[in-house]
């Protein structure tokens, strides 16, 4: 009797009769073939998507956090170019030119007065030439500059200067400060930031209709196919794999899909942290801007209010003080004070038109008006709005980190889960330390995704 190993009557090792050899399988082998092939393809097919899936959504959410960098930066420079603008007109050129105007109108207001006083206009014809000659001084320095006293391209009927004129011209002598839009670059980053999350959704319907494909495969080959000993595919399949090796190839799934289906959150927070933060630096750039502009334009307000009142006082004063001078003297110096008292609702029209909030009418940009008439009001509310955004971004980033630590735990728990299949005889501790870092990568998820 041949010595050797026997299954039935057959030897070890033997071919069954009439079976041809494909390479070191038999045909009888139903295994692989031409259907574990097709899965192949269909498990690269789907790695691939996956993957320029995924990123598409880093590089669509690159390009958010750029527009929304070019947001944050157009603010500023059109901070800057608002508050600069706004300075020169009502910081430095209206006080000058009220000062003009009111002189001016004194001037011509005592030159009549003193040649209908006849013998006691002589005073106030004295005072006219003062304020002629400090008119003419004043407006000298300016000729040539362009400036809102320069000459009378400015000058209005009422005697004044038409200061939201000025401050439009201002504005346009820099057209390109003018046309930032960061609301604009806002919307745009948005738009890209939303796309970026929503593109890597897809990902879990990827994902699920990649586990329904494989499974009706293998629902339909189930009585031709057999069990691997070892899983080899990119993608792992416990309904393919022995029931030794089912536990680990099952956990590796869960790893994968977890693997897969993470970036969409992180991606998701992270967004919503630039988001936030860009909002944040420009409402902060926002506040800057109101509070100076506003501020600068208060200034001229009630700077030209004291030299109404002064004007005012002092018409009071002439006629305090004539009480105490002799009757010639007196009666000049009434005729200077009841000049003065004349000129007075002139100067007050000057100043409410010079003082008035630059419109649309004057040629003036929405972001100037904004600014110079915003009110503490808006600024408290806009600085309740950055507070409110740099909460949420706080809240979005350590969210985001959830997800990143996510990651990292179901990476590592892939690693191990990777070993525990890949030995001769699967190890429990590998195995139950990938389910341990699993169950913690979905803990932390879940708590990212709840708040």
């Amino acid at each position: 009797m041949p010595r050797g190993r026997f299954v039935g009557d057959r030897p070890v090792g033997s071919r069954p009769a009439g079976s041809r050899p494909v390479g070191n399988r038999p045909v009888g082998d139903r295994s692989g073939g031409e259907g574990s092939t097709g899965l192949e393809r269909l498990q690269a097919g789907v790695a691939i998507l996956i993957a320029v899936v995924v990123g598409a959504g880093a590089l669509l959410a690159s390009a958010a956090n750029g527009d929304r960098q070019a947001a944050v930066r157009e603010e500023i420079k059109r901070s800057a170019a608002t508050i600069e603008d706004v300075r020169l007109v009502y910081g430095d050129e209206a006080p000058l030119a009220f000062r003009i105007a009111v002189a001016r109108l004194r001037a011509e207001e005592l030159r009549r007065a003193a040649e209908q006083a006849g013998p006691d206009g002589s005073a106030a014809a004295v005072e006219a030439v003062v304020q002629e000659q400090l008119a003419f001084g004043l407006a000298t320095g300016e000729q040539g500059t362009g400036r809102l006293a320069d000459g009378d391209h400015y000058r209005t009927d009422d005697g004044g200067f038409d200061v939201g004129g000025r401050l439009a011209d201002v504005r346009a002598d820099y057209p390109d400060l003018v046309a930032l839009n960061p609301d604009g670059s806002q919307a745009d980053a948005d738009r890209l930031g939303r796309a970026a999350w929503q593109l890597t959704a897809g990902v879990a319907v990827l994902v699920l209709a990649y586990l329904v494909v494989a499974m009706s495969w293998h629902w339909h080959r189930r009585r031709t196919y057999r069990p691997v000993a070892a899983n080899l595919e990119m993608i792992p399949q416990p309904w393919q794999a022995t029931p030794g090796r089912r536990d680990a190839t099952t956990v590796a799934l869960l790893v994968w899909i977890l693997a897969t289906l993470l970036p969409w959150p992180q991606l998701y927070f992270a967004d919503q942290e630039q988001q936030s933060q860009a909002l944040a630096a420009r409402d902060a750039a926002r506040i800057s801007t109101e509070l100076a502009s506003s501020e600068l334009r208060e200034g001229f307000v009630a700077e030209s209010l004291r030299a109404q009142i002064a004007l005012s006082l002092g018409s009071l004063a002439r006629e305090l003080g004539a009480l105490d001078v002799p009757e010639e003297i007196a009666s000049q110096q009434r005729v200077v004070a009841a000049a003065d008292r004349a000129v007075e609702p002139r100067v007050e029209a000057v100043r409410n038109a010079m003082i008035d909030l630059p419109t649309a009418r004057d040629g003036v940009d929405l972001a100037a008006r904004s600014a110079v008439a915003s009110t503490p009001a808006e600024w408290k509310g806009l600085q309740v709005e950055q507070n409110r955004q740099a909460d949420l971004a706080d809240r979005a980033s350590r969210r985001s980190d959830r997800m990143v630590l996510a990651a990292l735990l179901s990476a590592l728990a892939a690693s191990l889960v990777a070993l525990a299949a890949a030995a001769t005889r699967p190890s429990p501790v590998r195995l139950w330390a990938a389910v341990t870092l699993l169950i913690g990568s979905l803990v932390i998820t879940a708590t990212a995704l709840l708040g």
